[in-house]
């Protein structure tokens, strides 16, 4: 558990490439396409080509994210417009293809 947020974390300051030494998921999010920021409720968000990076700080409550079009939980395998995340917690939103 403990080297996913590290992942993710790498993710979100430096971006995918910087994270794909062993391909996978990190690769499969493209190229970044903006700074992580501050999103709504607190948590930190980072776009990329093909997916959002979310990740909800220890001291924040559980939040739901958004999206407009169905996306797929890389945590759950889940597919939906809406997911919940908990705290602390951290997932990769990947885009579907139509």
């Amino acid at each position: 558990m403990k080297k996913d947020y590290i992942l993710l974390l790498v993710v979100l300051v430096f971006g995918s490439s910087f994270a794909a030494t062993g391909g996978g998921l990190a690769e499969s999010l493209g190229k970044p396409v903006g700074e992580a920021a501050t999103g709504n409720e607190g948590t930190v968000v980072r776009e990329f080509e093909n997916g959002t990076v979310v990740y909800n700080p220890m001291g924040n409550k559980p939040v739901e994210i958004a999206f407009i079009e169905i996306r797929k939980s890389a945590a759950t395998g889940t597919f939906s417009e809406r997911h919940k995340l908990a705290c602390p917690d951290g997932d990769i939103y990947l885009k579907t293809e139509p």
